[in-house]
């Protein structure tokens, strides 16, 4: 019978790491370039075996790549979205906060 063994786990950890690596994003978030790798290489490792019917399905990606605006006091600022960030307008009241993810930079 075989069994599992810990270098063979380590090879195939080390090979989805490397997906990773591969791009400049360095994760394998859901319908990024390296998830898709993930997904291929695990579709084909478990299609070898031949011990199941393997199709993959359709992926809906529900976040929207849209540019985003910030303005502050009508000062525009360039920004990043967070994968899987929301959708829509935001308008409210900012409050700096001393060394938490950032430093105080300039009057609010």
């Amino acid at each position: 019978m075989d069994k599992i063994q810990l270098n063979d786990l380590l090879v195939g950890s080390q090979v989805l790491q490397d997906f990773s690596d591969a791009y400049w994003q360095k994760n394998r978030v859901f319908g990024s370039a390296a998830h898709m790798d993930t997904v291929n290489y695990l579709y084909n490792e478990v299609l070898a075996t031949g011990y199941y019917d393997v199709y993959k399905q359709e992926q809906i990606h529900l976040w929207s790549d849209a540019n985003q605006t910030l303005s502050i006091g009508g000062v525009a600022y360039t920004i990043s979205s967070v994968t899987f960030g929301v959708n829509g307008n935001v308008t409210g009241g900012l409050v700096p906060v001393a060394n938490l993810g950032c430093a105080l930079v300039g009057t609010f």
